[in-house]
């Protein structure tokens, strides 16, 4: 495989996952309102809070990946959404999570400026049938991520649904450096 189709598969990991950070909750609405002790209308205005800060942030990813280059905020949004699942781990109240929704949306807020810049820096000639590509694995993570984090949120416990995505973006944000 080559280095373009390698960095494409890479993204298409990457955006599949960046849309995962945010479809754990749904699924998990009523665990998550029961073990904070809050309501649906409190985590509402908590995710409201959460898009406002995840499309707001593209006006800083953008300009941030003219200057620094495409792949390294790119990476930096995988690594830095993915580490913010870590604030999931502490005691959970309703501070923690709204910590970790708006911390992490505010680095996965980077990815979609900067991996539309990467796609068409490598695809120059090809850059739509890229960027379809790269929508359709984006999907496959809207698709699946329901799913998954209600099995886990529920057996286990509904901060490991957000922990393993944010595993899993941090380890191909590490990969995207390599590549």
């Amino acid at each position: 495989m080559n280095k373009g189709n390698l960095t494409l598969l890479f993204l298409g990991v990457a955006h599949s996952l960046n849309h995962s950070l945010f479809l754990v909750l749904p699924p998990l609405l009523s665990v998550v309102s029961r073990s904070l002790e809050s309501s649906y209308q409190t985590l509402g205005f908590i995710m409201t809070l959460t898009f406002l800060i995840y499309g707001g942030g593209a006006l800083i990813g953008g300009p941030l990946s003219d200057y620094l280059g495409s792949k390294n905020i790119t990476k930096l949004s995988l690594i830095l959404s993915g580490a913010s699942t870590l604030i999931f781990l502490l005691p959970p109240n309703i501070i923690t999570f709204s910590a970790g929704m708006l911390v992490m949306a505010f680095w996965a807020s980077f990815y979609h400026p900067t991996s539309n810049s990467l796609i068409s820096e490598i695809f120059p000639e090809n850059t739509a049938s890229a960027m379809g590509v790269h929508g359709a694995a984006g999907s496959i993570g809207q698709i699946l991520t329901p799913t998954v984090a209600y099995f886990i949120g529920i057996l286990v416990d509904w901060r490991l649904s957000f922990l393993l995505f944010g595993v899993l973006s941090l380890i191909t944000g590490f990969f995207m450096g390599n590549i």
